[in-house]
């Protein structure tokens, strides 16, 4: 039992791959950064999204009701 532990994985292995599970760790990262921080600053009560100037709901009744 000892030795199939000490086994090198296999090729569908990804979580015994450490260098494997760090790249994929760094490309969502990469890829979901972006757009969490786009949904925490659209509730920013600042018309510029530069500087956190409280939380609001504004800007969705905004978009909602924008006739174009």
């Amino acid at each position: 039992m000892a030795k199939a532990l000490d086994a090198k994985p296999g090729p569908l292995e990804y979580s015994r791959r450490w260098p494997l599970r760090l790249w994929v760790g760094a490309v969502i990262l990469f890829l979901y950064l972006p757009l969490a921080s786009l949904v925490v600053f659209s509730f920013n009560d600042s018309r510029r999204t530069i500087r956190w100037e409280g939380f609001t709901l504004d800007w969705y009744g905004t978009m909602w009701n924008d006739r174009r």
